[in-house]
């Protein structure tokens, strides 16, 4: 493939963060801190030349979730205002593994399940069976330092993913209701609750980040599945732009809200199915 779409790339120029290429040259809209200007034009700049990784990246970000990229390098994972969170998916054997990058697809981290024995894996394509399964994964860093770890157990109806850092303290606690028609998440820091997530309808494909105060701080939006949806639980793709403190717990939180979302919904998991199921009297005990 050597066509490049029209996507925001790094400004060759310097004369912002980004310069959008329109797929046939490059335009004078430039974006500076997240904010769209006007520079002037530039006839001479050579054409982008994305790997095919980065280009997939910034199509996913920029095109599916509709979020405006904010890197310009030498972002952490903690730092990073729009991280991309996608399952490696295989057509064979589960991976039990995530890619955390930023808008450009530069690696920032890695969140890997800890148990990874193939048969305890296959039962997550059958979502009820998923629902009562304890999963536990690991965030590192690129250098395989360990940031944080989560924990997804289930109590009833409802579900909740406990992260602790790489000291065993607790930082905070993703949790699900499921009761609740959309679905309503909540983010703990202690016993407070710090934020609030809302979908905007039972596919749960757009949620919004609210602070405790109704303030936005946040949105993940679940784009195209890398293989079949519906099919496979092994190939989430997520995008997720903040607008946190970076350092704080709340901040760190929500950058992992797609990693809590995955382990708590599953990809073959559907809120209106689920509304069904519970309402056929064969499937009640498995909400108990």
């Amino acid at each position: 493939m050597t066509d490049v779409p029209a996507l925001w790339f790094d400004d060759p120029a310097g004369d912002g963060d980004l310069r959008f290429w329109n797929g046939d040259e490059w335009t004078d809209q430039v974006l500076v801190d997240g904010e769209t200007r006007r520079s002037a034009p530039h006839t001479t700049l050579a054409r982008p030349k994305p790997s095919e990784h980065e280009r997939e990246i910034r199509y996913q970000v920029q095109h599916e979730a509709k979020v405006l990229p904010r890197s310009t390098g030498g972002e952490t994972l903690d730092s990073a205002r729009v991280l991309v969170t996608n399952h490696r998916p295989s057509w064979h054997v589960p991976r039990a593994d995530y890619r955390l990058m930023d808008d450009a697809g530069r690696l920032l981290g890695r969140a890997k399940r800890l148990t990874s024995a193939g048969p305890f894996l296959w039962l997550r394509v059958n979502s009820m069976l998923d629902h009562h399964l304890r999963l536990r994964l690991e965030v590192r860093d690129p250098d395989d330092a360990l940031l944080a770890t989560l924990d997804r157990r289930r109590f009833g109806s409802a579900a909740a993913v406990y992260v602790t850092g790489p000291l065993g303290a607790r930082i905070g606690t993703i949790a699900l209701d499921k009761r609740s028609r959309p679905p309503t998440l909540r983010i703990l820091v202690g016993d407070d609750v710090v934020a609030t997530m809302a979908a905007a309808d039972q596919t749960a494909r757009s949620i919004t980040i609210s602070a405790a105060d109704g303030t936005s701080i946040g949105r993940v939006e679940k784009t195209a599945l890398a293989l079949g949806e519906g099919i496979l639980t092994f190939a989430q793709r997520f995008v997720l732009e903040r607008s946190t403190e970076p350092g704080t717990d709340l901040h760190q939180l929500i950058g992992l809200v797609p990693l809590a979302l995955d382990l708590m919904l599953g990809s073959t998991y559907d809120f209106e199915k689920h509304r069904q199921l519970r309402h056929d009297p064969r499937m009640a005990k498995l909400d108990r």
